[in-house]
């Protein structure tokens, strides 16, 4: 099976309990990044829901989400393991999240459909890039 790998960036603003859609560059996924907070804290511990879709509108269901990110400009990751997990079919916690500083701060999601490691599915890689 190929193996693809899809950036996708958006520049955003994450707050009052904001909902952002990142589509696909060539359409294949689309996911829709929650906070449900109404705006995003520093140096809290806090949770992020993702709703992931494939290029027909289908969750995307089994997949493996592995999280990372940081502040690019200073050079640093996140200063926690956020980690990912399905709580129904195409919809996806995010715990572990905190930030603990204001400026440029980037979150990845890095999803390979049907869960598994290698090479084996497509690897989409979600960039989601903020200011706090």
């Amino acid at each position: 099976m190929r193996s693809v790998l899809l950036m996708l960036c958006v520049a955003v603003s994450l707050e009052a309990a904001g909902e952002v859609v990142v589509a696909g560059r060539e359409g294949r996924v689309s996911a829709t990044v929650l906070t449900g907070l109404d705006a995003l804290p520093l140096n809290t511990m806090h949770s992020w829901r993702v709703r992931l879709v494939d290029s027909d509108g289908e969750p995307l269901s089994g997949a493996r989400v592995e999280v990372g990110g940081g502040m690019p400009m200073h050079d640093h990751g996140l200063p926690t393991e956020p980690t990912a997990t399905e709580t129904e079919p195409g919809e996806y916690r995010v715990d572990g999240v905190r930030f603990h500083m204001h400026g440029h701060w980037e979150l990845t999601l890095e999803i390979r459909e049907g869960g598994g490691s290698g090479e084996s599915g497509d690897v989409d890689t979600v960039t989601i890039k903020f200011e706090l």
